[in-house]
């Protein structure tokens, strides 16, 4: 596979020739990177959040969600991320959506509380 050299005979013009590549060694040559999937974002915003990375967690989290939009936990997870960004209306967007997506889904009335309580809503984050 790929290039050979003829048996020749001394003193005899040499070439070359170039067969075909097998089936699985063109697939293997020319497949490309599967794309990541929302739970391989969800997992890298959760890393970078871990590390204290909140902006670069907050956009893993939303390249998560362009895959996944119904995934009520990685708006849970970006609504934590901007809380700590300090973007509380987003925060509180994201909390919104989240419980829409998830209405059992208790992390969300959590996100949606603090966001409130953030934007000096206290009576409002205990309803």
């Amino acid at each position: 596979q790929g290039w050979q050299r003829p048996k020749q005979a001394p003193g005899s013009v040499a070439t070359l020739t170039l067969t075909e590549p097998s089936p699985e060694a063109s697939r293997e040559l020319h497949m490309p990177a599967a794309p990541a999937t929302s739970d391989d974002h969800k997992k890298e915003g959760n890393e970078l959040f871990a590390k204290g990375d909140f902006l670069r967690a907050a956009a893993a989290y939303t390249r998560g969600i362009k895959a996944a939009p119904d995934s009520h936990v990685l708006y849970s997870n970006r609504a934590q991320a901007f809380l700590r960004l300090h973007k509380v209306g987003k925060a509180l967007e994201d909390a919104d959506r989240c419980i829409a997506l998830a209405p059992d889904f208790v992390k969300g009335y959590h996100r949606k509380a603090s966001a409130l309580h953030a934007l000096g809503e206290p009576a409002r984050s205990e309803e």
